[in-house]
């Protein structure tokens, strides 16, 4: 006893504080963590019931809704979820499973080739006598408006460099890399005109579209109409382009569906090659723009596979659909009836669409191309001018969807509290006086109730 109270009594005073302040500063940070992960529930719970008060409120609860929302950080935490698992519609939202399904078989370094070969060998002065031929594989960048490639310019240009000065046939355009397949199935008759809904090929230009100048008396205004051969709109464009450079061209632009082409003769050399940018770049226009003409291609593509086989529809979605499954995505949760959207024969679930998503976001190979690509709330893309001055603002990467009757958005959240969340939330079936915006700012709310969250369970 006595050493023991000498040894105590040999400790300084401040140590003798300490140890007796340690058990209750102990207590108060484990109670100070308690406080903070209910205070994060709380959030969470909070966050759920706003939520839902939205979708259940008149006149939204007549909306067919389906929706997820989980975190990413913390795998099983489902912060709101309602009819995850039915089928909808989900306008361009079908993009997420078109892009995601071609990164992973095509690779983000993928890309288009086009090449040119004569029917004759080029002859001393310089003459091709006979055709040339212009194989496509699908680019879809091609053209001469800004954020396309000059492709036409680059092929005239080395037709001169290998000495071409005249070509006394035709500019003959060979589209066979895909089917003939310039729509996809389910796409609606009157939507056919429109810049949207422009016709695939394997060769393309200018997105297959044309500026259609009305007179003044019909209309203020010009507009973009689809044209209706896309061979055509190449093979014209470049027999411009060689002319433009100095090479005579006798014949005509022509379609080898049309008017074929004499033999290409074995082993004709290729007198110019042009490859398209990246997949990884093309992504960019695909999904900021939703540009669905790009994902109708990158569809084809995926359905080549090897040179010798045609690209076609049908076989780039079971392909997407044999990948999807491969990630553990439900067969039947998901009918994908083509690469854009525009087909309402396109069904899936807010599940289905969240498991490509994690996938993606999960993949080191993948993730970084992919987050690029999404358009970032309040800053560019289909999201530009939605959720700026919220808490959403750069914060949400998600793809949108949009149709009569159907509204979507799928993608990211990354909250001020610094968690990442993904989400799907699918509108279907609404009518007047409920309108597509009514539809958007209750999507929207519902993504910055979370993106506001500004803490983390522990």
């Amino acid at each position: 006893m006595g050493s023991s109270r000498r040894y105590q009594s040999r400790l300084p005073l401040r140590a003798v504080a300490f140890l007796l302040i340690l058990p209750a500063t102990a207590c108060a940070t484990h109670a100070r963590g308690r406080l903070a992960h209910a205070a994060a529930s709380n959030e969470r719970v909070t966050a759920s019931k706003d939520i839902a008060a939205l979708f259940a409120a008149p006149p939204m609860h007549r909306v067919i809704w389906g929706a997820v929302i989980k975190s990413l950080d913390r795998p099983g935490d489902v912060v709101f979820s309602l009819n995850p698992d039915q089928l909808l519609v989900p306008a361009s939202n079908t993009k997420i499973l078109t892009v995601a399904a071609a990164a992973d078989r095509l690779g983000w370094d993928f890309t288009f080739e086009t090449t040119a070969r004569a029917t004759t060998p080029i002859d001393r002065d310089g003459i091709i006598r006979g055709d040339l031929v212009v194989r496509g594989s699908g680019d879809p960048t091609a053209g001469d408006r800004p954020k396309l490639s000059a492709t036409v310019t680059a092929i005239a240009d080395a037709l001169w460099q290998h000495g071409v000065r005249r070509i006394e046939g035709r500019i003959v355009g060979d589209d066979d890399a895909f089917l003939d397949e310039p729509y996809g199935a389910g796409w609606a008759w009157d939507d056919l005109p429109f810049s949207y809904s422009a016709p695939i090929g394997a060769l393309n230009y200018n997105e297959n579209v044309r500026l259609d100048v009305q007179s003044p008396a019909a209309s203020d205004t010009a507009r973009y109409t689809a044209v209706q051969n896309p061979t055509i709109a190449f093979t014209g464009a470049l027999r411009a382009a060689i002319v433009a450079r100095g090479i005579a061209v006798v014949g005509n632009a022509a379609d080898i569906d049309v008017s074929p082409p004499g033999p290409l003769p074995p082993g004709a050399p290729v007198l110019a090659s042009y490859r398209s940018s990246p997949l990884s770049e093309i992504a960019v226009r695909l999904l900021k723009s939703s540009q669905n003409l790009y994902a109708e291609v990158v569809v084809r593509a995926v359905g080549r596979g090897a040179e010798d086989q045609a690209g076609s529809s049908q076989a780039g979605l079971e392909a997407i659909r044999q990948t999807l499954t491969d990630w553990g995505v439900d067969p039947g949760a998901l009918a994908q009836a083509d690469g854009s959207g525009l087909s309402r024969y396109n069904l899936v679930t807010p599940t289905a669409l969240t498991m490509v998503l994690e996938h993606m976001y999960g993949d080191a190979r993948l993730r970084s191309a992919w987050m690029a690509a999404l358009p970032i709330a309040g800053v560019d893309g289909t999201l530009e001018n939605r959720m700026k001055g919220t808490p959403a603002e750069g914060r949400v990467l998600a793809k949108t969807g949009s149709l009569s009757s159907v509204r979507a958005l799928s993608g990211y959240i990354h909250a001020r509290s610094g968690e990442w969340f993904v989400f799907s939330i699918l509108a279907n079936n609404f009518a007047p006086p409920t309108t597509s915006s009514d539809i958007d700012r209750i999507i929207d709310y519902a993504v910055e109730r979370i993106a506001a969250m500004s803490s983390t369970p522990n």
